[in-house]
């Protein structure tokens, strides 16, 4: 069975943002404004690159792969703004259609990482809204006719009929401001509801598999659906702050489920029910403990499974908190 594009780009879209995260302490969100981050993990990695080169340990299996996934992202983020869908040129390549055009942001980052260019993501993004919303062609445009000059007791004449054209002619302006504007506001405000309504499903199917009892593999599935959903939420009204602020620990604890489970599974010599404090640095432990509020000196004691069940457990009731606040 052929796999969606759409799918395998999520996939690789969210290491960009795991490295993002590991390597500069970046939160990567799928937003227009993070690709000022984008820009310095490209430039972070070329520079390892380098390094890499020069110790003769650049592969061509490493370049593929981190172009890929950053390319991944800057799709994906560029898709979630204009819209379109991912096509699968071959294997390697896919590319972006976005209104019958073709954009090709992987190979965009392939060149970035391995030519000397100067490119920046700013001037990528310009020229994408160029080709999508390219200017009108006002040569093409019919001239405009010189309209005849009134004399000036014509004009002296009309005065008081030009002045209170004038004042109704701002309030109508008016008017229709604030009614584009209230207009905006609801649209908005809809948007919004049927966004985080959206991630709220998605959630809840998470939520609802760690209560019950669930595989890695279904954990982490499911964990990148929320995580893509809540990206799409690009605006949250103040009135919301809490709930976001709920949902943000809620995938933070999410995050360090997999993070902590993820470590277990692929080091055969690591025992789930042995404490932690024989593999997480003190760092590690500290951060658990503050996050799920346990004593720092019982955080280290705990089993793997304890912290995977206990993590589950905090991001769950964080989650919940949010939810009850969303009507």
């Amino acid at each position: 069975m052929a796999i969606d594009p759409n799918a395998e780009i999520l996939t690789a879209s969210e290491l960009t943002v795991k490295a993002a995260k590991t390597e500069l302490d970046k939160n990567l969100d799928y937003s227009i404004h993070s690709l000022k981050d984008l820009e310095t993990l490209i430039q972070h990695v070329k520079n390892h690159f380098s390094n890499l080169k020069k110790e003769g340990k650049l592969t061509e299996q490493t370049i593929q792969h981190a172009s890929g996934s950053i390319g991944a992202y800057l799709g994906e983020a560029i898709r979630r703004r204009y819209g379109g869908t991912w096509t699968a040129k071959n294997p390697i390549m896919k590319t972006l259609v976005i209104n019958g055009q073709e954009f090709s942001p992987i190979l965009y980052v392939f060149e970035r990482l391995t030519k000397d260019v100067d490119y920046s993501l700013d001037n990528y993004l310009s020229d994408i809204n160029q080709k999508l919303y390219p200017p009108e062609d006002f040569e093409n445009k019919p001239p405009i006719t010189e309209t005849p000059k009134k004399t000036a007791n014509s004009f002296m004449g009309n005065r008081s009929l030009i002045i209170g054209g004038i004042i109704g002619l701002a309030v109508l302006c008016f008017i229709g401001i604030l009614a584009v504007t209230i207009y905006s506001n609801i649209k908005r405000t809809n948007e919004f509801k049927a966004k985080v309504n959206s991630f709220v499903v998605e959630a809840n199917k998470l939520n609802s598999m760690t209560e019950q009892g669930v595989t890695y593999d279904e954990f982490r599935t499911q964990l990148v659906e929320a995580k893509s959903a809540y990206a799409l939420i690009d605006y949250w009204p103040s009135s919301y702050r809490n709930e976001k602020l709920a949902f943000d620990k809620a995938l933070e604890g999410w995050d360090w489920t997999l993070k902590v489970w993820e470590f277990a599974i692929n080091d055969p010599k690591i025992e789930f029910n042995r404490i932690v404090g024989i593999y997480f640095d003190n760092s590690v432990i500290n951060y658990l403990a503050e996050y799920a509020g346990v004593k720092t000196h019982t955080a280290g004691l705990m089993t793997i499974d304890e912290w995977i069940a206990e993590l589950m457990t905090r991001a769950s009731t964080y989650f919940e908190a949010g939810r009850a606040g969303i009507k």
